[in-house]
């Protein structure tokens, strides 16, 4: 391939797809977008492609794929349980060790406590209990009581 002026390259492809396909709307370009004049003046071995434009339409496809995103956003519980860390783990595996440390905690916690219990009501069962006086004042019961004794009496 003789390194040609890009026009002389225009030329060129446009007099061999001359009855392919019109040339309204085509371009030539390096790679990943690089202008054809710049490919051509820095490399020995020039990668170039033959692009057509595509013309477009209203537009208004953004706005719409925005509100069906923020749509389904709204429907679906954030679950990132199957992700996994910078050290590679899930984060399932550590939530669920998270919620075991928590529990034996808790356990621990919950027998300390129990064994406390007990022993308050031992101490309480332990303790001597006061006597409890009772104290009747009923006047009438004591005068009839005090008769029925005189008259047990004689």
């Amino acid at each position: 391939c003789d390194l040609q002026p890009l026009e002389d390259l225009e030329l060129q492809v446009r007099s061999r797809l001359a009855g392919a396909f019109s040339f309204t709307n085509t371009y030539i370009t390096g790679r990943h977008g690089i202008g054809a004049n710049e490919v051509l003046s820095q490399s020995a071995l020039p990668w170039l492609s033959l692009r057509r434009r595509v013309l477009g339409g209203k537009g208004g496809f953004g706005s719409t794929l925005r509100a069906q995103g923020s749509r389904m956003k709204d429907n679906k519980p954030a679950n990132y349980d199957n992700c996994r860390d910078l050290y590679g783990r899930r984060l399932k595996t550590l939530k669920d060790a998270k919620t075991i440390v928590e529990k034996v905690e808790l356990d621990e916690k919950a027998r300390e406590e129990a064994k406390e219990r007990r022993r308050k009501k031992i101490k309480e069962g332990l303790a001597e209990r006061p006597v409890k006086k009772y104290r009747f004042d009923d006047i009438e019961y004591e005068k009839e009581s005090e008769k029925f004794k005189e008259a047990a009496k004689a």
